[in-house]
């Protein structure tokens, strides 16, 4: 009946070791599965970030151009502005020295 007992007791001590390596290996597979999904989501969530920087920067782009363009419109309209005063005062200027003119000969014919 020793023997028995013995064998009973060793094949006791074998399953438990066994089952603690299965535990050992699940506890290791789980920590494996874990970071895995941590590097998965690691990468899912750059990859959100990198996309919405490119949205971003297409869209910062855009409307630089815009304003660039708009701009570009302003300035034109105001060169035609400042052409139409320069002519304008060239031309207030042409009938200022006409009248003096006209006034100092007109003084000098009278005298």
């Amino acid at each position: 009946m020793s023997y028995l007992t013995f064998e009973l007791i060793k094949e006791i001590k074998e399953a438990e070791q066994a089952a603690e390596e299965k535990i050992k290996s699940a506890i290791q597979k789980s920590k494996d599965i874990i970071k895995d999904a941590q590097t998965k989501a690691n990468l899912v969530v750059q990859q959100a970030v990198n996309e919405e920087l490119e949205k971003s920067k297409k869209t910062i782009e855009s409307v630089e151009a815009d304003a660039r363009e708009e701009a570009q419109k302003k300035i034109a309209i105001n060169k035609e502005e400042c052409e139409k005063i320069k002519k304008n005062a060239m031309l207030k200027f042409d009938n200022a020295v006409n009248m003096v003119m006209e006034r100092i000969v007109k003084s000098n014919v009278d005298s």
